[in-house]
């Protein structure tokens, strides 16, 4: 069996400190790095750099890095990163900490969307429509979205789901996936919820909270008050 390597832990406050500051300029290399491979359009370089950069947990810092960019950047970058998000998209969402940075550097990251105005749908959890912290994924095909609301394990969330349909102008669509990315076959876009107007998103339908046994993947008895009691 191989050795299994135990990790040495630092015995003092300057080792601690020496390897934070360590640990710090590995990440602004990998930013770095990154950064100029997106610039040059090094694409073995990105597919090299990215798993080190989830590892490393500075998905954030290197979305800042893509926004100070200011040239345009290429088709093959914008290529790659579409297979990026297909394959990992949920993930990357998970580490952007927030949207809106997420949404910015997809912008620059993404093929554009140069297509016409939609109806868009989506099944989304009652707390971000009551907050208006719409996700990104969206769909032209209703039944796609009421997939998403009619979910278990969404309903399970405090207020339920709901089914929303939007008015989505051209401006506020990210990208649209590709039919030949688009694996489940849920004619996807992604949207800018900072383009939407509030007055053209609407609740179509709600669906109540349920409780939702995630190990059992059963729904939980509701609890029936006995008799008299208060």
């Amino acid at each position: 069996m191989p050795q299994k390597i135990t990790p040495v832990l630092p015995q003092t406050v300057a080792e601690l400190r020496a390897q934070i500051a360590g640990e710090i300029r590995e990440q602004k290399g990998l930013l770095r790095k990154f950064e100029s491979a997106l610039i040059v359009s090094d694409i073995d370089e990105l597919a090299e750099l990215c798993p080190k950069i989830d590892v490393a947990f500075i998905w954030p810092r290197a979305w800042r890095r893509v926004l100070r960019i200011e040239q345009e950047l290429s088709i093959q970058v914008k290529r790659f990163f579409l297979e990026v998000w297909v394959r990992h998209g949920d993930h990357l969402r998970q580490e952007a900490y927030g949207d809106l940075l997420l949404t910015r550097a997809l912008r620059r990251l993404l093929p554009p969307y140069r297509g016409r105005d939609r109806t868009l749908f989506r099944g989304e959890l009652f707390n971000n429509r009551a907050r208006r912290t719409y996700g990104l994924a969206w769909s032209s095909h209703r039944e796609v979205a009421v997939a998403y609301a009619e979910d278990r394990m969404r309903r399970n969330a405090s207020g339920g789901t709901v089914l929303i349909r939007a008015e989505v102008p051209a401006a506020a669509i990210i990208t649209k996936i590709p039919r030949g990315h688009d694996r489940y076959g849920e004619n996807e876009f992604l949207v800018d919820r900072t383009g939407l107007k509030s007055s053209t998103v609407q609740v179509v339908k709600k669906y109540a909270h349920i409780d939702w046994n995630i190990r059992s993947g059963r729904e939980l008895p509701v609890p029936v008050a006995e008799p008299g009691a208060a």
